[in-house]
């Protein structure tokens, strides 16, 4: 049964725009299957962009986010084929959630004394923490605000996260991290 798949590349720094297109229909031409005959959904080049910390000496590099769909069986060998390829510095495969988490219920009281009593202890960060955030690892500003000058993540007791969230929140951050958009000590490198 073929899922969806979001791919993260970097792309050498040195590449044109025709050579990083040629690469993207080899690897993508391994996807298809007898049940997806196009596997790719989307693509959407960031372009040349300068790296948080430098992979392979090199210092920039060419982002191509691709929203794809496939069978897991084929990803084995697509995998393979970009561990082999120089050109390729970095990549990241991310299952794509189908179903994104929905706003929690809040349990309605019995009466109206419970009603009243609720509603003066709950305050507006109360509530605030029970709305569902998305945290996007492709967005290094979003994530920047939930980090120290160092590079820390910043604790659930300050940044005002559920458990649920913080996990996530601790998830996208490392997956920037590795995608090189933002840097682990808090410092971009020069």
């Amino acid at each position: 049964m073929p899922r969806r798949y979001e791919i993260v590349y970097i792309f050498d720094g040195s590449l044109e725009e025709k050579e990083i297109d040629s690469k993207l229909d080899q690897f993508h031409s391994l996807l298809k299957t007898k049940a997806v005959k196009t596997p790719v959904l989307g693509t959407n080049h960031w372009g040349k962009r300068t790296l948080a910390y430098q992979i392979r000496k090199s210092e920039t590099g060419h982002y191509v986010v691709v929203d794809l769909e496939t069978s897991p069986e084929t990803l084995v060998e697509f995998e393979r084929v970009l561990k082999l390829d120089a050109q390729v510095l970095r990549y990241l495969i991310v299952l794509h959630e189908e179903n994104p988490e929905e706003p929690l219920q809040e349990d309605k009281p019995a009466d109206e004394s419970e009603k009243r009593d609720e509603s003066r202890d709950s305050g507006r960060e109360y509530r605030d923490r029970d709305r569902p955030r998305v945290f996007d690892y492709k967005d290094e500003r979003s994530l920047s605000r939930f980090t120290t000058d160092t590079g820390k993540i910043l604790p659930r007791r300050v940044s005002g996260n559920t458990a649920r969230q913080q996990r996530k929140l601790s998830i996208a951050i490392k997956r920037a991290r590795f995608l090189a958009l933002i840097t682990a000590t808090g410092v971009r490198s020069r």
